[in-house]
């Protein structure tokens, strides 16, 4: 399975050497993973995706057919927001849910 990880790591600013600092490897680890030279263990996930503040699976490159709602893929606005609301705490998702439920009766 394809990773995201050098796109994860750009997205966040940080280059090779960085990454591989934040996770106790060498650039060379990374750049090897990254271009998937090295398999990408679960062990790595986890470094990797704590390095990164995201879920483990947001480092996998998913099949687009199963992100697909009602027949249409994910833009990256949408993929943006699903990945800052991974970051909220559960009080949080419940409250923006709360939001958007009332956000989107009143435009009905």
């Amino acid at each position: 399975m394809k990773n995201c990880v050098a796109k994860m790591r750009k997205e966040w600013g940080l280059t090779l050497q960085a990454l591989a600092d934040s996770v106790g490897a060498s650039n060379q680890q990374i750049s090897h993973l990254e271009k998937e030279r090295r398999g990408l263990t679960v062990e790595w996930l986890d470094r990797i995706a704590v390095a990164l503040d995201c879920h483990p699976f947001d480092l996998l490159e998913a099949d687009p057919a199963q992100l697909k709602v009602n027949g249409t893929s994910p833009t990256a606005v949408e993929r943006q927001l699903v990945l800052h609301f991974r970051r909220f705490s559960d009080e949080q998702q419940e409250a923006m849910l709360r939001f958007l439920r009332v956000m989107t009766t009143a435009n009905e």
